[in-house]
């Protein structure tokens, strides 16, 4: 028997996967990346944590729902940690272009043209390259549940003050 938790469980996940081992299943952490759109092509990026044996018993039901793989350890509760830092910079990234191109637009600059040197430059992310051309062309229209990645960004940085950290960027994007 597995059971894939897909759930986006906090820290504790780690103590839920020992409690469905203790059951005699299989458990592998495996949250997913990417959106509505990625998740209806397949194409998801999955975080993955779990004894190796069962990750390659789930080898076809894993390729079937995501483009991209990334095994972070074999023990249940690394890969919720790694969404969390995952979707902390994303929240990050997110407010930062939004920002970048009020700041563009205040200086003077065309928002569009700016939008293109971002995604070409240095400065460029999945998240800005997402979401501000959308943005620019007045498509306000959610993809996602943005009550997710406040909640994951929140998270995130619940897990940097338990490992005696501050992210002094999470705390901004926590708090807009």
């Amino acid at each position: 028997r597995a059971c894939s938790s897909r759930a986006k469980v906090r820290l504790d996940s780690a103590r839920f996967a020992a409690a469905i081992r203790a059951t005699g299943a299989a458990v592998l952490d495996a949250p997913i990346s990417g959106g509505p759109a990625r998740a209806q092509a397949g194409t998801m990026s999955m975080m993955l944590a779990g004894d190796p044996a069962t990750l390659e018993h789930a080898t076809a039901l894993l390729d079937a729902v995501a483009g991209k793989r990334f095994v972070i350890s074999a023990q249940p509760g690394d890969a919720a940690k790694a969404k969390l830092v995952n979707n902390l910079m994303a929240g990050i990234h997110l407010m930062a272009g939004a920002e970048a191109l009020a700041l563009a637009e205040r200086l003077g600059l065309d928002a569009q043209q700016m939008s293109a040197l971002i995604s070409a430059s240095s400065g460029q992310s999945w998240m800005f390259d997402d979401r501000m051309p959308r943005a620019l062309a007045g498509d306000f229209e959610p993809r996602a549940q943005s009550h997710v990645l406040t909640k994951d960004v929140r998270l995130g940085n619940e897990a940097a003050a338990a490992g005696g950290l501050s992210p002094a960027l999470g705390a901004v994007a926590s708090g807009l």
